[in-house]
């Protein structure tokens, strides 16, 4: 009678630690903070844009998890933008075709392209 007693509280608890674990932290990000860059190193001043709708940021998010890593050594101008997204920071490269180049500021040797970047472009921008 102990022991089911004992694994019953065990439940319990364990159930309320995963509860109390998967609260807003799976959310995703509430803001995405874009600036507009002169160099990697600096900002241009009082070019900061912070993008809180919540369905821009869900297509920047999917936007950037499919853009497509790219072989070869990297050899990029200075970014156009740094897009600080949740935990991450990309630069970001927007070409005349249409497409982008963004690369993670944490590995500078990998840059990943998107295909089609046309609503990005404009919701950075706009």
């Amino acid at each position: 009678m102990k022991i089911k007693m004992i694994m019953a509280l065990f439940l319990c608890a364990c159930f309320s630690l995963t509860a109390c674990s998967s609260s807003s932290s799976s959310d995703g990000p509430t803001e995405i903070r874009v600036h507009e860059m002169i160099s990697f190193s600096k900002a241009k001043e009082n070019a900061l844009k912070t993008i809180t709708d919540p369905e821009e940021i869900e297509q920047i998010e999917k936007t950037f998890h499919n853009a497509k890593k790219q072989s070869g050594i990297v050899d990029v101008t200075d970014p156009q933008y740094k897009v600080d997204l949740e935990n991450e920071s990309y630069y970001l490269w927007f070409n005349k075709d249409g497409t982008a180049v963004i690369m993670n500021t944490k590995d500078t040797h990998t840059i990943f392209k998107i295909d089609s970047a046309d609503e990005l472009e404009e919701m950075i921008q706009n």
